[in-house]
């Protein structure tokens, strides 16, 4: 959306810490329903990204609040398969470092030619 830290609006900040606190707005007074991590949060948007960019394409928007409010929507409806996405590599990687390969061997035969190379003389130039 083009935003930096500094000129990031206060509603926006508010809907992004919600969203890790699993509210639609952070606040003192709504119970929180979940949490996410912001790690979670940011890589959503990342595989969101082709949705949001589409949404942004072919809506017409009032105001930045109403472009926002829909792109979260976006994000709310993903960030539980992001999560899933993420506990499913981090048990894969959990079974590749408990594997155990002491049992495997990395001898190989030497390999050793039976006759002579021939080379063609018209192709030494092309190396």
């Amino acid at each position: 959306m083009g935003y930096t830290d500094s000129m990031m609006p206060k509603q926006f900040i508010l809907r992004l810490r919600g969203l890790a606190d699993g509210k639609f707005m952070a606040n003192k007074n709504v119970k929180s329903q979940g949490s996410y991590t912001f790690k979670e949060i940011l890589l959503t948007f990342k595989l969101s990204n082709a949705k949001i960019q589409d949404y942004i394409m072919r809506t017409s928007f009032t105001n930045e609040s109403h472009k926002f409010n829909g792109i979260m929507v976006i994000v709310e409806s993903e960030i539980n398969n992001t999560r899933a996405i993420l506990e499913r590599t981090n048990k894969s990687v959990e079974k590749t470092e408990t594997i155990d390969l002491s049992h495997q061997s990395a001898e190989q035969a030497d390999y050793k030619t039976r006759g002579k190379v021939t080379t063609n003389d018209r192709l030494k130039g092309l190396l």
